[in-house]
């Protein structure tokens, strides 16, 4: 249901999530799948993990694409 009460759940579950995400940083650079450059995923949509960590984000792209952002849907829109 869209309450605050459920954004602001949904908001802090993200963020804890993106903290334990952090903790997988050590496996950057592997060539793995959170950094490879090969595949269907990086051609479409270029590098996972320059997409997961594009930091400050640009909230006119997202606003641009929400259905296909999480962090907008919860973070951008008022």
């Amino acid at each position: 249901n869209p309450t605050q009460e459920n954004l602001d759940s949904a908001k802090k579950a993200w963020l804890q999530a993106r903290e334990s995400y952090g903790s997988t940083e050590i496996f950057r650079l592997a060539n793995g799948p959170i950094d490879s450059e090969d595949g269907w995923i990086a051609e479409t949509y270029g590098a996972l993990e320059g997409q997961i960590n594009a930091w400050p984000l640009d909230d006119r792209v997202l606003k641009k694409n929400f259905d296909y952002s999480l962090v907008c849907v919860l973070f951008c829109l008022k």
